[in-house]
């Protein structure tokens, strides 16, 4: 890493948090809007905002220009055609119609508390200009084509959050999702029917081989994972007849596991290593955020993960991998039989945990940065603004101008160290911040960690 590489300045990250933050409490206010457990169609469209009935026109295969009331018009006659519903429903995912099967067996309604146990209600991956950026969610894609609509209503004498099926909706679903999961079966039975290897592709399948030599070629430095492993994976995917266009996908997923374990390599020493939460982080948040793509539906996720589960199952056979139990619980834990990915956490930080490797410029000499740098990056420039002096100074002090800190003494030699490590790699902490991108949660636990906590060091 050098002081010209970090992407976007780490003010224009915290403004993205701070507008991510604004659109969840606008979400959160048309989600705390009455609602009936009976709702009519029409009366829950009037009270959506005008770029979601937008949205919801266009999802439903409008295009022309109208007002709100027309497009409502147009929605609620879309939505009553069995023919048109039904093409509507076999686009969507599994999880999305698990929902809406749920739905109806509780007779078109339940609380958010309820539903959450049985089906993927997760909406944080969602946007708030559905016009722009689409729901990609479950329940998003429902809310966006006017299936489902949430609010607050009362249940046993209290409110709660809730999800509705329109009333005049419930009956034609229950009609149609048969006919839809039959059609939906043959459309996946056709697309999964198998694929053999063409004599016609062996020509392209061996430049994918001579692609996988020159990708490891501009690799900087160690890898854990290494070009005959490669070459000999797809080799034996080869020989299994699979089609090549399987075979190039698998290199492709391979590729951002290689891209993953790089970047997180230096705290391993080798695939053994890598833990049931890391690789629920590598789907949930590397690959969408290193490669900018909005999450992964579960049909990418299970095949991803299938993927590297096969080529752990590879290695040992070949006795390059002592066991591939991780990947395999990673699996079953990830992915529900509902359709629904579930994140596993990651344990709670302590400190010294390393999070990233800079080289030293001029050098080989490797420079690992800790969660306590981390941390320690957030509050020198978040509360000093960069200012070592200033922060060493209250740390001699054991105070700043209103509370106490915590080990402080401690933690001021530490910061001293901090400060030569950064000098020495040119690292200075907005870059640290803009290559970790610290969201809302890591900032407040920095700043309770600066005060509050004992610093932890192995």
């Amino acid at each position: 890493m050098n002081g010209g590489e970090w992407g976007d300045p780490i003010e224009k990250h915290l403004l993205r948090v701070t507008q991510i933050e604004l659109e969840k409490k606008w979400k959160e206010m048309e989600d705390k809007k009455g609602i009936s457990k009976d709702a009519h169609l029409k009366i829950e469209l009037n009270k959506l905002p005008t770029h979601w009935i937008q949205a919801i026109f266009r999802e439903l295969g409008y295009l022309e220009k109208m007002g709100k009331e027309e497009q409502i018009e147009h929605i609620a006659h879309i939505l009553h055609n069995k023919k048109f519903l039904k093409k509507i429903l076999v686009e969507l995912s599994r999880s999305s119609l698990f929902i809406l099967k749920y739905l109806l067996s509780k007779g078109g309604w339940a609380t958010f508390q309820c539903l959450s146990r049985h089906a993927n209600t997760d909406e944080n991956s969602d946007s708030w200009w559905w016009t722009d950026n689409p729901p990609t969610s479950p329940m998003g894609q429902l809310r966006a084509r006017g299936l489902i609509f949430v609010g607050r209503a009362p249940v046993k004498k209290r409110l709660y959050k809730i999800a509705v099926i329109p009333r005049e909706l419930r009956k034609i679903l229950e009609q149609v999702l048969p006919e839809v999961y039959r059609l939906k079966n043959t459309i996946e039975q056709k697309r999964g029917e198998k694929k053999s290897f063409l004599y016609t592709d062996e020509g392209s399948y061996l430049e994918l081989l001579e692609e996988v030599g020159d990708y490891f070629k501009n690799i900087p430095g160690p890898s854990i994972i290494d070009k005959e492993q490669i070459v000999g994976f797809l080799r034996y995917l080869r020989g299994k007849n699979l089609s090549y266009e399987e075979i190039d996908q698998a290199w492709e997923d391979i590729q951002y596991f290689i891209n993953f374990t790089d970047q997180f390599f230096f705290n391993k020493r080798g695939l053994d290593d890598f833990k049931i939460w890391e690789f629920s982080y590598f789907v949930s948040r590397f690959i969408p955020e290193e490669y900018e793509e909005a999450d992964l539906t579960y049909e990418q996720v299970r095949r991803i993960l299938y993927t590297i589960a096969e080529f752990y199952g590879y290695l040992k056979k070949r006795g390059e991998v002592k066991s591939d139990a991780e990947i395999q619980k990673a699996i079953s834990r990830i992915l529900q039989n509902d359709g629904k990915v579930v994140k596993v956490p990651i344990p709670p930080a302590k400190g010294p945990e390393i999070l990233l490797v800079a080289v030293a410029p001029g050098s080989n000499k490797e420079i690992p940065f800790t969660n306590n740098d981390f941390w320690s990056a957030i509050v020198i420039y978040l509360k000093y603004n960069e200012n070592w002096q200033l922060i060493i100074s209250d740390l001699d002090r054991g105070k700043d101008s209103n509370r106490e800190i915590v080990d402080a003494l401690r933690k001021k030699n530490y910061l001293i160290h901090l400060r030569k490590k950064m000098e020495e790699s040119r690292v200075t902490p907005s870059q640290l911040l803009s290559f970790l991108k610290p969201d809302k949660r890591e900032i407040d636990r920095a700043i309770r960690w600066f005060y509050k906590k004992k610093l932890l060091i192995y």
